[in-house]
């Protein structure tokens, strides 16, 4: 098929009275005469070629797209170019590009054809807004997946261009356009390093802060349903810079530059705000997390922070009342815990200050503090708030053997009056007792984090009347429902630290006699079988791949990240 683009002559094609653009190749020839001027609408263009015809061209390009039919769009000139471009290009967009047509090869096309991209970009400067419009939508569906054409859009000065169009629409306040052009910003950054590097090292995440400066006392009723797309959207641009996944230099240096900027000031705001959507509020305290995560400045930051309560209370005190609240909406409470374990990674100030408030002290302790409300949710009767607490505590405990041991001088008081216990041994009489599944799995996480590579811990728990007799047991069970054989496997993981991590100071329970108990109640092959059943679950994989866990429902929710790295690390060592 050949494609040809060209100039009529006046009074061609019976008696024209003004240039036409033609283009052959097709199911017949498009004429399509110049606009009368630069402020022609798309209705006026519809009128001079029928819709028809139009979509016939279009379908045309995107049904068998080739470089000559491209490169003769691309080459039009002169006063027809508006045209081509402006209508022909745009409502592509409209008809192939927005119900997710635009194929790759035409993706390939764009990429090999000299002036592809930039033709494109012309049109985001635009002064018509429909085609600057349709022009974003073409845009966002050639750059999906895509990371050569994301990397060209972005080096002919995408960012600067939607960023200007996001401020003249007015930030968040925008309409539709906003989260149009934060769609196309999200593909240009998503996934692509070389992307992440240009838009930090460009100066571009200082622009970002002033999309999340919210008018004081905002309340439910400014919150209309494009504004919380709009931040939603905004939000996800801030995370694909300090995502986990990230390489750690753009992580860290983006992390850095969004403290200095006074980003994440601005994100702590809408934290502390009232009026905030649930949904925004829940990825705004996920986006806290993860520009704070491994962070120790933008850490020691966090932990400043302070509510305006009464009396006033600090941010991250706050946030724990909310996850060990059986009443708060179930995604919120796990965006909190997310927060949470960010807050803790990689900071040893922040670790010993949790387990801090739960030592004995010699002064009065007047407020509530976030060791209280975590013992609190680990001993309620709310199974959630028993996994969200237990799992919380033992991020105080990971690659810190220091605290691993201060933890086990908290001492807890007894409904009875007598003595107190440890909180270890609290955990351990609380694990064989209780019956929720949510509550098993926390403990047994804690306990597992607590009790590896600390012979101490190990000491303690194996003194606690029937412990070990428990977790024989359970490790030996013959039940075969998917949930009781995870409970299994890791009450044999807690068993297997038990040996690994043993110091021989117990005499009843040294590693060779744990080893007899083993091979005698339990025997060596099904202990093994039984520790494989947890990287098995289908849950392990989930929880294995990012830090922050997405579960829809409580169901989902059974394992964490940090004890699926700890158990891939040393059940090779236990088996």
């Amino acid at each position: 098929m050949v494609c040809a683009v060209g100039l009529a002559k006046e009074g061609e094609g019976g008696g024209v009275p003004h240039q036409l653009l033609t283009v052959k190749g097709w199911e017949g020839v498009v004429s399509v005469p110049p606009p009368p001027s630069p402020s022609f609408i798309k209705p006026m263009l519809l009128a001079r070629v029928s819709a028809c015809q139009l979509n016939k061209f279009i379908l045309w390009i995107l049904s068998t797209p080739d470089l000559a039919k491209f490169n003769a769009v691309c080459s039009v000139k002169g006063p027809t170019d508006d045209i081509i471009w402006s209508g022909g290009q745009a409502n592509l967009v409209r008809s192939g590009a927005i119900s997710g047509r635009v194929p790759k090869d035409l993706q390939e096309i764009v990429l090999v054809s000299p002036m592809g991209v930039s033709k494109l970009m012309d049109l985001l400067s635009d002064s018509r807004e429909v085609i600057r419009n349709d022009a974003l939508l073409l845009l966002t569906q050639l750059t999906k997946g895509n990371a050569n054409i994301q990397k060209i859009v972005a080096f002919e000065n995408a960012f600067d261009r939607l960023f200007d169009v996001i401020m003249e629409e007015g930030y968040s306040d925008g309409g539709i356009v906003v989260e149009d052009c934060l769609l196309l910003m999200l593909n240009l950054l998503r996934n692509n390093t070389s992307n992440q590097n240009f838009f930090k090292e460009g100066s571009y995440i200082q622009r970002l802060t002033p999309m999340f400066k919210l008018p004081q006392d905002v309340d439910d009723s400014g919150w209309s349903a494009q504004k919380v797309s709009n931040i939603h959207c905004m939000l996800q641009v801030a995370r694909t810079l300090v995502t986990p996944g990230n390489p750690a230099q753009v992580t860290s240096s983006s992390q850095k530059s969004m403290r200095q900027c006074g980003l994440l000031e601005a994100l702590c705001d809408i934290l502390m705000a009232s009026g905030v959507p649930a949904d925004i509020l829940t990825e705004t305290i996920s986006t806290v997390g993860e520009v704070i995560r491994g962070n120790q400045s933008n850490q020691e930051y966090f932990s400043t922070v302070m509510a305006p309560s009464t009396p006033p209370r600090p941010a991250l005190v706050v946030l724990l009342m909310s996850m060990v609240n059986e009443k708060q909406p179930f995604i919120l409470r796990c965006s909190v815990l997310y927060c949470y374990q960010c807050f803790l990674f990689k900071n040893e100030v922040g670790q010993s200050q949790l387990v801090q408030t739960l030592l004995p002290s010699a002064t009065e302790v007047i407020s509530l503090t976030t060791g209280q409300l975590l013992c609190g949710g680990l001993f309620s009767n709310d199974a959630l708030s028993n996994w969200f607490s237990a799992v919380a505590l033992s991020h105080a405990l990971v690659e810190n053997p220091g605290q691993q041991e201060q933890l086990l001088r908290v001492l807890l008081a007894t409904n009875t009056g007598g003595q107190p216990v440890s909180l270890l041994h609290q955990c351990s009489m609380l694990l064989q007792q209780c019956s929720k599944l949510h509550s098993k799995l926390g403990l047994l996480i804690l306990l597992s984090t607590w009790l590896s590579h600390c012979p101490l811990a190990v000491k303690q728990f194996v003194s606690v009347p029937t412990s070990v007799t428990y977790l024989t047991a359970q490790a030996g069970s013959n039940e075969h429902d998917d949930n009781e054989e995870l409970v299994q496997g890791m009450c044999a993981f807690l068993l297997g630290l038990c040996i690994v991590f043993n110091d021989d100071s117990v005499a009843a329970f040294t590693k060779d006699k744990l080893k007899q108990l083993v091979g005698n109640r339990i025997g060596v092959e099904v202990f093994v079988d039984k520790l494989g059943e947890v990287s098995k679950h289908e849950v392990y994989s989930k929880a294995a791949k990012h830090p922050q866990l997405k579960p829809q429902f409580p169901s989902d929710l059974l394992l964490d990240h940090e004890f699926c790295q700890l158990f891939k690390a040393l059940e090779g060592e236990i088996n």
